[in-house]
């Protein structure tokens, strides 16, 4: 019964806006003018499945039981900020998804994005916040804050907070995995060695969490 009620299988907003992500991506291959190879197969693969551990984690039975068992809370934990983004990093999400926008949206969005003075402040910040020690801590920190009693305790009684933590461990577990994903990030800030001490280096917080 746990996986076949059908309440415990909602069709909400989070669905909605992975399956429009689903498309756009798929669409965005299709325009590419680069020839399809297995790389890039195993590329699409993962993406598809980071978006599918999204589902599972926010929009499937772990979610409608996670408030009354901990350990169901605790995978979606995981899926959100140690599956989902590094899947959805290896999937090069980026121009693909936008590739399939009319040019008329698409041109407007890229320049005041990437270079319209109006966000410049905020692309700074944003550059601030996705280097490696700011991403590091937002990571750890926020991993640790949702873990204490009273927090833990109001995601349980408030959808608005437990859907707030959720995008918090999503967001900051992107920031994270970018360090540790050369090949998704394209230019890697990191040395193979500086690597492996930053992995290291939070699982250590989290088997204190753990602990």
């Amino acid at each position: 019964t746990f996986l076949f009620r059908g309440s415990n299988w909602p069709v909400e907003w989070p669905l909605y806006a992975l399956v429009v992500t689903a498309v756009l991506y798929f669409f965005g291959g299709r325009m590419s003018v680069a020839p399809s190879d297995a790389s890039r197969r195993r590329r699409g693969f993962c993406f598809y499945a980071g978006l599918a551990t999204v589902a599972l984690a926010v929009d499937s039975p772990l979610d409608a039981y996670a408030d009354r068992l901990f350990w169901v809370h605790m995978i979606q934990h995981i899926l959100l900020m140690m599956v989902a983004p590094p899947l959805l990093l290896i999937g090069r999400p980026w121009p693909r998804l936008i590739r399939p926008l009319p040019q008329s949206i698409r041109l407007p969005i890229a320049r005041s994005v990437l270079a319209g003075p109006v966000l410049e402040p905020l692309r700074a910040a944003s550059r601030f916040i996705a280097s490696p020690l700011p991403a590091f801590l937002l990571f750890n920190a926020t991993l640790v804050m949702w873990h204490f009693p009273a927090l833990y305790d109001l995601t349980l009684r408030n959808t608005t907070v437990h859907d707030l933590e959720h995008s918090l461990f999503f967001a900051t577990g992107v920031l994270f995995w970018v360090h540790l994903l050369p090949a998704a990030s394209g230019r890697p800030q990191l040395s193979d060695a500086m690597r492996v001490a930053y992995g290291t280096a939070a699982l250590i917080v989290s088997w204190l969490l753990a602990i």
